[in-house]
């Protein structure tokens, strides 16, 4: 895969050796339990021997969880159970070990850093795992225009890309990425059905919303898409139309992590 903008270059092989896949399966197969016991553990097994080019995976050592914040233009529509002033509050949260998100690191031993994408407001605090990477201060309401423009759609594959290759430099073995953002569940049920999904096969409540917030949620999703038309073939339409700053930070960071081999 290629994506190709002033000197913003992916390339990404996404097919592996028939014959590595081989060798793990067939050492998967002749452990010391039934064929396929392990379930869905087998499944990681070989995703990460692929990965990593091994027959035998190595168990990462140093794990980091990435969460993107921004916040989202079409919550001015009702789509959300929360107002947007929510988005910050949780940053302290994140930044302070009190969110779930925290708790599940903490078990499995990795570190939380979070990402100033585009909340609407100056995230003005220090903290050592804090990044500050502000696109814009939220994007724009969707279902009156694009989200964002298309400079700052590149801007956003870019700056993901940047955080991850900083992250794969310092040594990190295993990266992970999660989003918060009041609006964010809308927006990426619009940017998923812009891709072909169908609404109502995805569409959710997200956090608490009663019925008449979830017909709002649905009939923004469907204007934004009218009035916007994205192209399912051009993912920078897509996410400079219907997306959001922390989606598109996301989508670079994991091309980036991609592009080097790492899980």
């Amino acid at each position: 895969m290629e994506i190709t903008r002033k000197g913003l270059n992916f390339n990404i092989n996404a097919t592996f050796s028939n014959e590595l896949k081989s060798a793990i399966v067939n050492r998967l197969n002749n452990l010391t339990k039934p064929v396929g016991s392990l379930g869905y553990l087998e499944e990681i097994a070989l995703k990460m021997g692929l990965i990593q080019g091994k027959v035998i995976p190595e168990l990462p050592k140093r794990k980091e969880v990435y969460v993107f914040t921004a916040d989202h233009g079409v919550a001015e529509n009702g789509v959300s159970a929360y107002p947007q002033e929510v988005t910050y509050q949780m940053i302290l949260n994140f930044l302070n070990g009190g969110a779930a998100i925290n708790v599940f690191s903490r078990h499995v031993g990795a570190d939380v850093f979070v990402v100033d994408s585009g909340v609407k407001v100056d995230v003005d605090i220090e903290h050592k795992r804090l990044i500050k990477a502000k696109i814009g201060y939220g994007t724009k309401d969707f279902t009156k225009g694009p989200a964002m423009t298309k400079e700052q759609a590149y801007a956003c594959i870019e700056k993901g890309a940047e955080i991850a290759d900083k992250a794969i430099e310092k040594g990190a073995e295993l990266l992970v990425v999660g989003d918060m953002g009041i609006g964010n569940t809308t927006t990426a049920s619009a940017v998923a059905v812009a891709l072909g999904f169908g609404l109502d096969e995805i569409l959710d409540i997200g956090t608490p919303l009663n019925e008449e917030g979830l017909r709002k949620k649905k009939e923004a999703i469907k204007y934004a898409l009218e009035v916007n038309d994205p192209d399912a073939n051009d993912p920078i339409d897509v996410l400079q139309k219907v997306g959001g700053y922390c989606i598109g930070q996301m989508a670079g960071f994991i091309l980036k992590a991609a592009e080097e081999g790492f899980p």
